[in-house]
C-alpha cells in the first residue's frame, strides 16, 4: 500500500477532517504543529502535509503542501543559477476585502473546477465576504487563481514552487513543490482527492496511482475494504457459475420441448396412428402395460 499511497501529514486538523482522508492516504501521520511533525519526521519520508490555519513560515518546498484558511506563507526564491537565495515571496491572508461575489478564476485548473464552482455558490452567499489573498507577484508566474472576486483578487490559489533548496536536493524531491491555498472549507475530502489527482499528473513519485473514481479502486483499498472486495469477487464467481448452469438448463429445455413435440405431447393435437403412439408414451409414463390390441 505504502507504494501507491503517499505519506501524508495532517497538521492542525480535527479528528473528524483528519478521518476524512485517511483512506485516500498510505500512512496519515497527525500533528498539532508544524515544527513538531518535522522534529519527529523527515521531510525526505513525507510526499504531502496538510495543514489548517498558520504554517511555518519558512516553507522550503520539500513537500507537497494543502492549506486551509492560513494566515501567511512565505518562501524562499532559489535561483539554481547563482546557487543562491535571491528573494522571497509571501502569500497573505487578506480580512479587510468587503467584495462577496465570487466566480471561478479563468484558469482554474479543469480538475478543481468543481468544487470551486460549488464553493462559489457556498461563499458568494454567506452572511460575510471571504477572505482574500494577496494577489500572486509577477515574478512567480507559476501561481494561478482558483477562485477570484468581483475584482480579481484570489480566494483560492495554486503555487507551483520551483524550489532547489539543499534540503529538495538532499530529499531527491527536484520536482516542482504543488501549493493548493484555500479558504475555509468543510469538504477537505473532496479538495485533498482533487488535489491527489493533480500532484499524480505532476509528481509520480509522490502519488504513483490516481485516487479513486479517477482509476481503479482496488489500487487504493484498505486491508477491511480489500477483505470486502474478496468476498464480492467469490459472488461474483458464484453468479457466473449460476448464469453458465442456467443457460444449460435453458438449453435442455428447449430440446426437451421438441422432443415432446415429436412425441408425448401430440396426444393434444394429433389423431391416427400418431394419437395411439402419443397416448401408450403417456401411459407409459404413468406405470400402465400397453397392449396395441390392433397390432396383435
Amino acid at each position: 500500500m505504502s507504494d501507491t499511497r503517499p505519506t501524508v501529514a495532517a497538521i492542525r486538523f480535527g479528528d473528524d477532517q483528519a478521518e476524512s482522508i485517511r483512506g485516500l492516504s498510505g500512512t496519515l501521520r497527525k500533528s498539532d504543529s508544524w515544527d513538531t511533525y518535522f522534529g519527529c519526521f523527515a521531510a525526505s519520508e513525507t510526499d504531502i502535509a496538510v495543514v489548517d490555519g498558520l504554517v511555518h513560515p519558512g516553507f522550503d518546498g520539500s513537500v507537497h503542501l494543502m492549506l486551509v484558511a492560513p494566515h501567511q506563507l512565505t518562501w524562499a526564491y532559489w535561483d539554481p543559477d547563482k546557487k543562491g537565495v535571491v528573494g522571497t515571496h509571501t502569500v497573505e491572508a487578506i480580512h479587510s476585502n468587503t467584495e462577496r461575489r465570487v466566480r471561478v478564476a479563468a484558469g482554474c485548473p479543469e480538475i478543481y473546477q468543481p468544487l470551486a464552482s460549488e464553493l462559489a455558490r457556498i461563499l458568494s452567499g454567506a452572511d460575510d465576504p471571504p477572505v482574500t489573498f494577496s494577489r500572486p507577484l509577477r515574478t512567480q508566474p507559476e501561481a494561478q487563481a482558483l477562485l477570484q472576486t468581483t475584482s480579481g483578487f484570489p480566494v483560492a490559489l495554486r503555487y507551483e514552487i520551483e524550489l532547489y533548496t539543499p534540503s529538495r536536493l538532499m530529499a531527491g524531491k527536484l520536482e516542482p513543490a504543488i501549493v493548493l491555498v484555500l479558504p475555509k472549507v468543510e469538504d477537505v475530502h473532496g479538495w485533498f482527492r482533487a488535489f491527489l489527482h493533480d500532484l499524480h499528473g505532476s509528481d509520480r513519485k509522490a502519488v504513483p496511482l490516481p485516487p479513486p473514481r479517477l482509476a481503479n479502486p482496488t489500487d487504493w483499498h484498505t486491508p477491511a475494504e480489500l477483505g470486502f472486495a474478496a468476498e464480492i469477487a467469490d459472488i461474483d464467481q458464484q453468479i457466473e457459475t449460476l448464469q453458465q448452469d442456467r443457460a444449460e438448463r435453458e438449453e435442455q429445455l428447449v430440446n426437451a420441448g421438441r422432443e415432446a413435440d415429436a412425441g408425448i405431447r401430440q396426444a393434444l393435437w394429433a389423431d391416427g396412428e400418431n394419437l395411439v403412439t402419443a397416448v401408450t408414451e403417456v401411459l407409459d409414463v404413468l406405470g400402465f402395460n400397453v397392449r396395441d390390441m390392433d397390432a396383435e
